[in-house]
């Protein structure tokens, strides 16, 4: 029964196929729930190394002594976007090598992490940071652009409502812009892992074809942005809780108040953030599933279309 079932999983069907939007989306969570335990094994080195440093961010933002030392300062922010570049590239590069074994019809339950964290993965992992890199400047330059903007705009002679209202309409149209911009990127990436031109050309290729199938894109990332906001919640919310309890009983402390907590509360602190940090790199790695399977339908669209001529 084990092995009838495994014979139907979508690992053993061909990676670059047609699929309709919906079918990427089932099969992007059928790819991680037919092999789960075997994924996340092989997954726990990018889990550690990923949650260790996001856990460090968010222990100094949910510490109050900590976050007013640190967290205005230059060397922290520095230190948390390397953390978010450095974590997105690496959960990517894992999860195309991921992709690899599904490609090469190899059994994935005979795979190690020597074969997982190769010269391929490192390979992977130096493209993944290029693109991430990209979208981090692309981000930078339109928040930068949305803030001066309201800067300028902003009058002394305007009540404390209309500024809310026209920071609020920069926001909204800042964070339209930015999905419209950046969702093709899921494209370029796809193109800079498979295709075997140099880097900036597929870059730039992909991006066209993000382009030129938005509307599936927009699609695809919205039903997986749903489903992933919903499991956030879960996931988060008890981290935002012992974060709210952690800050106060920290603030308090600071003010003079008597906080009467046990000495071994900041520990489990850091470990509820730390196992909260990994569950969110695993919903990070459900994030990118879905367009590759999407990328893989437009080269098998592209094709048929050579094809058929």
């Amino acid at each position: 029964m084990d092995t009838e079932e495994r014979n139907k999983s979508v690992w053993n069907e061909p990676f670059f196929m047609f699929r309709k939007v919906n079918k990427c989306y089932s099969n992007a969570i059928s790819f991680f729930t037919d092999r789960f335990w075997k994924i996340i094994k092989l997954a726990l080195p990018i889990l550690f190394l990923g949650a260790f440093g996001i856990t460090v961010i968010l222990y100094v933002l949910c510490d109050a002594t900590l976050q007013i030392s640190f967290a205005s300062s230059l060397f922290f922010c520095f230190f948390a976007i390397i953390v978010i570049l450095f974590t997105l590239s690496i959960v990517i590069s894992f999860l195309y090598r991921c992709i690899d074994v599904n490609i090469e019809s190899i059994n994935l339950y005979s795979v190690g992490y020597k074969y997982i964290y190769n010269k391929i993965f490192f390979n992977r992992l130096l493209k993944a940071f290029i693109v991430v890199l990209v979208a981090f400047i692309i981000i930078a330059l339109i928040g930068l652009g949305i803030y001066y903007i309201n800067k300028v705009t902003t009058e002394d002679i305007l009540t404390y409502e209309h500024v809310l209202v026209k920071t609020w309409m920069l926001g909204i149209s800042g964070s339209v812009l930015l999905m419209v911009v950046l969702l093709p990127l899921f494209m370029s990436l796809n193109t800079v892992m498979y295709n075997k031109k140099h880097i900036w050309f597929n870059l730039w290729n992909g991006y066209k074809l993000g382009w030129k199938k938005w509307g599936r894109v927009f699609a695809l990332d919205f039903l997986i942005t749903i489903t992933i906001s919903v499991l956030f919640l879960f996931v988060m919310a008890p981290a935002y809780v012992i974060s709210l309890m952690q800050h106060s009983a920290t603030l308090s402390r600071m003010q003079g108040d008597v906080v009467d907590i046990p000495f071994y509360f900041p520990w489990i602190t850091a470990l509820i953030l730390f196992m909260s940090s990994m569950f969110l790199i695993i919903l990070i790695l459900m994030k990118f599933m879905p367009q590759a399977y999407l990328y893989a339908s437009f080269v098998s669209e592209e094709k048929d279309e050579i094809n058929n001529k």
